[in-house]
């Protein structure tokens, strides 16, 4: 009885793909235009043209009903995120970025969110309100600049060409600027 079990428990998963999968965006010109895109996922469907995905369906952060939501596809040659619907290669999905250290044109210069006060309250950690000094010895491993991290310093949206909204929620610091990509700037 527990053989039979086993055996039809590995019938129904084998071939399936669970999990995240680190992948990159080949073509974001969805015929339909509903944010598909077509992505190479060299751990699970090998690289080049001919291992591209199926048009993987967008997994935004909101929306779902008609006329609201957030609508933002990546560029060609960005680092996402591949998933598939349950477990199967050949319903895609893509879920969001990851930031490439071989892509460091990924990360916007807003988003380093640099404080330059090492004593702002806002820069703190939100469980002990101090700043934490393992966080800054491990930022130390990976960046050169100082770790003055303000988490309520946002970047909602870069482009590629570089119009920008910036939000920054830091105590009687508040701001939004809208920014084009010749630098026009609307401050408030």
């Amino acid at each position: 009885m527990i053989e039979t079990q086993d055996r039809q428990h590995e019938e129904r998963y084998k071939n399936r793909w669970y999990g995240k999968y680190r992948a990159f965006l080949r073509d974001n010109n969805d015929p339909e235009r509903l944010g598909r895109c077509r992505l190479e996922i060299p751990a699970v469907l090998g690289t080049g043209k001919d291992n591209w995905s199926d048009w993987a369906w967008p997994c935004f952060a909101y929306g779902g009903n008609e006329d609201i939501g957030v609508f933002l596809v990546p560029e060609e040659g960005a680092s996402v995120w591949a998933e598939f619907e349950g477990g199967n290669v050949q319903y895609p999905i893509w879920s969001g970025v990851w930031l490439a250290k071989s892509n460091p044109g990924e990360q916007p210069e807003e988003s380093k969110r640099l404080c330059s006060d090492p004593t702002c309250h806002d820069c703190e950690d939100k469980v002990e309100h101090k700043p934490d000094r393992r966080d800054d010895l491990e930022h130390k491993k990976h960046h050169g600049h100082p770790p003055n991290y303000c988490p309520r310093r946002k970047v909602l949206l870069k482009t590629e060409t570089g119009h920008t909204i910036v939000l920054d929620d830091r105590d009687e610091e508040e701001f939004l600027k809208v920014i084009d990509r010749a630098g026009q700037l609307l401050h408030m």
